[in-house]
């Protein structure tokens, strides 16, 4: 992916996947769709399934579960896109 990345905070990005669908998102913010789903696995932020956006567009009930603590593995609170690998 090419442009400038946001910073992301954990809460933020709790907000952010629970208001838009991952590869809208994922472009909004200049990541791919893989980056976003391995950020949040690996700041415990929960992800919507593939039934949330069905419901809510049905207009039927949609629960946000809230943000849990941060894995104690991990005490990064932001999500940066990692270094692109350079080619050889």
């Amino acid at each position: 992916m090419n442009g400038p990345k946001t910073k992301v905070t954990r809460e933020e990005l709790h907000q952010l996947v629970w208001k838009r669908p991952f590869v809208r998102l994922a472009a909004e913010l200049g990541y791919s769709y893989t980056e976003l789903v391995r950020a949040c696995e690996e700041l415990n932020v929960p992800r919507p399934d593939h039934s949330y956006w069905s419901r809510l567009r049905l207009n039927l009930s949609v629960a946000v579960p809230p943000l849990p603590e941060p894995a104690p593995k991990n005490g990064n609170r932001h999500f940066n896109r990692p270094s692109p690998a350079r080619a050889a």
